[in-house]
């Protein structure tokens, strides 16, 4: 501890240990680690990769607040909406990650798709945006995690376990129906907010299956103790897979103890591959065997022999519990107010928060500080080794205290820490689980002197290592070059680095993929940290969709782990919604060799083109051919007729199809064109030649009608000229129609 006089500083942020109920298991950041490094007298530095800053205002609206966690993307802060008035945790992005514009990306696609889902039992996000650092606001979780319910009570009744995980599955069940897969389902990923209602957390890795195949294989996303067999296998992550987690997740409750073990993370997960989840009631021989048949069948190593979804596997837990749920209870004896956390009680759901305080005179219940979170026995001293095993990379378990023998101080197992296979006490209980850690800090005590004393007269070095050597935060390592992580990872004291390679669709060659343990969980100098770095992306075969539908054809270029970019385009001889051409061609006809996520663009028919027949009505004819021309419309043919409504010859009087119909394009448009007015005046040609006259008329399409009539005479003389227009019906001056019949009358011999 620090001493009035010590010169370093205090532990900056407060806040993150202000709350005995702060729990933010989502990203592995505790009170344990400020311990540590109070013991070594060196703090950390929480806004070593930040932007923001604690009291920074985002978008005029987000108060950031202490830093209470980091995970592989992100760094997370307690806040305040000062719109909404209500806490919230700001996850944003690292910030050597930012320029990445892949990363950038997905890590919007994640605040999106997160919010999306809404359920009592999922840890709602509120919203987004960018402020320096892009950042997403999520609910705050103050409360302990599976993990910490574990670690406090040790394994759960069958009908506890079914109270703390019949409702996430439930949630589960609603994110597969909205077509998201969770992918990393572990008891840290499960919360117990204030009021005991269990949520599921950290859906930050979880992809889109509805219209995507963005769940790439070769990258095994989650940890190896809840990885169904198939993604070892290199299939993508489903529902099944899931379930398959959540099945583990049950037994881990109901036994206190994972059902595999092993040196590595790969040994861990072939064990997944190889070997058949043994039966709870193995470890555990009260446990019913209709319970052993819910995990067996959850857990089954064939995806198809589970159970058909979540839901169904929830419907059988109930089942075979048939006494129904049991509230699961933890107290905090040394919270001021009492406080008993119920989780899952049987009364409507949520459970409330329940503030009853212990009684003091009851045997077992323990005295001293709290442990880190507010709950169970006192924290042991951050320089002794914890009483129960701890977690190496990746989750692996560690046996014993930090990797020893997995008996506890007392000769008796330990629930957490174990060799290989499922050794935890079965008959151990939280009724007793109080007085036996007494009894074994005594035990502890003892041996840590007895240990010095060894130490003393040669064994220090093993008394530095296992006792007093301080616990590290592991780096974050992900997404940086190979060379400069293994660096960054011997410089930290961690000397013994297992590499693993593999293909990935985002990362680029040579640059870290994943880490296991994650980053900020804490080991001591010379522990392993596993890091898998990328190959880069894989080489992909680009299909030939030309001519197939739309939906076939980005389903099979999604297949090939490609990413399909559409366009549209109308084509007279494509039908609507078949891919006209494809950008790159086929890898069978083309020597160009594409990536995995590259992009082939398909342009896709829209069918013949639709264009809007004008109105060219009253148009002459030379303006209404060019508006047909400008619309993709062929002119046909004219006809020609005269009209009183349209007296000017060459004006157009009427088309073959209506105006502002929609019609394929060059279809074909017949005009009808006025020759003049119908109805003329009746020239008068009295007088004229004959055949002037007649001339005259038919130029003005009327029809001619010659008549000889017999000149007068008077006495001796004739009267008139022969060849003459004598006389004209219709008169001059009358009105006539085009064709009517005009006589002339002239003299004949």
């Amino acid at each position: 501890m620090r001493s009035a006089d010590d010169p370093s500083p205090a532990p900056p942020d407060s806040e993150l240990r202000s709350s005995p109920l702060l729990f933010d298991r989502q990203h592995e950041w505790h009170e344990q680690e400020w311990e540590a490094h109070s013991e070594a007298g060196v703090w950390p530095d929480p806004h070593r990769d930040a932007v923001v800053r604690p009291g920074e205002l985002l978008d005029g609206r987000y108060r950031v607040g202490a830093r209470i966690g980091a995970g592989g993307m992100g760094t997370i802060h307690r806040g305040r909406d000062e719109r909404l008035q209500r806490a919230v945790a700001i996850k944003v992005l690292h910030a050597h990650l930012a320029d990445d514009s892949d990363l950038l990306a997905r890590f919007a696609r994640e605040g999106r798709r997160a919010a999306a889902l809404s359920h009592p039992h999922i840890v709602a996000v509120h919203d987004e945006g960018v402020a320096g650092l892009p950042y997403i606001v999520m609910e705050l979780v103050d409360g302990p995690s599976l993990r910490d319910v574990l670690r406090e009570r040790g394994r759960l009744s069958p009908a506890e376990a079914m109270a703390a995980l019949a409702p996430v599955a439930r949630a589960l069940g609603r994110a597969h129906e909205a077509g998201v897969v969770h992918r990393d389902v572990k008891p840290e990923n499960v919360l117990i907010d204030p009021e005991g209602t269990p949520k599921i957390a950290d859906f930050g890795i979880a992809r889109l299956l509805a219209g995507t195949n963005h769940t790439q294989t070769g990258a095994l996303i989650g940890s190896v103790h809840y990885m169904a067999p198939e993604l070892v296998d290199g299939a993508r992550a489903n529902s099944a897979t899931d379930q398959y987690a959540l099945g583990i997740v049950l037994f881990e409750l109901l036994t206190g103890a994972r059902p595999f073990s092993g040196d590595t993370p790969m040994a861990v997960a072939l064990r997944h591959v190889r070997e058949p989840v043994p039966p709870p009631s193995e470890s555990v021989p009260e446990i019913p065997t209709e319970v052993d048949e819910v995990v067996g069948r959850a857990t089954a190593q064939d995806a198809a022999d589970r159970f058909t979804d979540v839901d169904a596997f929830a419907d059988a837990l109930g089942a075979a519990v048939p006494d129904g749920p049991q509230p699961v209870v933890l107290t905090a004896p040394d919270d001021p107010d009492g406080v008993t956390l119920v989780i899952g009680a049987a009364t409507t759901p949520p459970a409330g928060l329940v503030h009853t305080p212990p009684d003091p005179g009851v045997e077992g219940a323990p005295h001293g500080p709290p442990a880190p979170g507010g709950f169970g026995p006192p924290a042991p001293d951050p320089g002794m080794p914890s009483h129960h095993g701890t977690e190496g990379p990746d989750g692996i378990d560690g046996d014993g205290a930090h990797g020893i023998d997995g008996d506890g101080p007392d000769g008796g197992d330990a629930v957490d820490g174990r060799g290989a296979g499922v050794e935890a006490d079965a008959e151990s209980s939280a009724a007793t689980a109080r007085p036996r850690r007494r009894g074994r800090r005594v035990l502890v005590v003892g041996l840590l002197a007895l240990g010095l004393l060894v130490g003393a007269a040669g064994g220090g070095l093993a008394w530095w290592h296992w006792v007093h050597a301080p616990l590290t935060a592991v780096p974050s390592v992900v997404g940086i070059e190979q060379e400069a992580a293994l660096a960054e990872l011997r410089d930290t004291g961690f000397n013994h680095v297992i590499a693993d390679e593999q293909h990935h669709p985002d990362v680029a060659e040579g640059h870290v993929i994943e880490q296991a343990p994650s980053p900020e969980q804490e080991l001591r100098p010379g522990e392993d940290v596993a890091i898998t770095v990328s190959l880069g992306r894989r080489f992909a075969d680009v299909p030939d969709v030309t001519g197939l539908p739309e939906s076939e054809a980005l389903d099979e270029i999604e297949a090939a782990e490609l990413e399909p970019v559409r366009e549209e385009r109308h084509d007279d001889e494509v039908p609507s919604g078949h891919v006209i051409e494809q950008t790159p061609a086929p890898t069978a006809t083309s020597e160009e060799q594409l990536r995995q996520g590259d992009e082939v663009e398909v342009v896709v028919s829209l069918g013949i083109e639709q264009v809007e027949v004008p109105d060219v009505v009253g148009e002459d004819e030379g303006a209404a051919t060019a508006a047909l021309d400008d619309a993709d419309l062929t002119l046909g043919e004219i006809a020609t007729t005269w009209s009183d409504e349209h007296p000017t010859a060459g004006t157009v009087i009427g088309q073959s199809m209506d105006p502002g119909a929609t019609v394929d394009r060059d279809s074909t448009v017949d005009l009808t064109v006025s020759l003049g007015p119908e109805t003329i005046e009746m020239p008068n040609v009295r007088g004229d030649g004959v055949e002037s006259a007649e001339a005259e008329l038919e130029d003005r399409h009327l029809e001619v009608v010659v008549e000889g009539i017999p000149r007068p005479t008077f006495g001796p003389f004739t009267r008139g000229e022969i060849g003459l227009v004598e006389e004209q019906l219709p008169t001059p001056g009358d009105a006539v129609v085009r064709g009517e019949t005009v006589t002339l009358y002239t003299y004949q011999e």
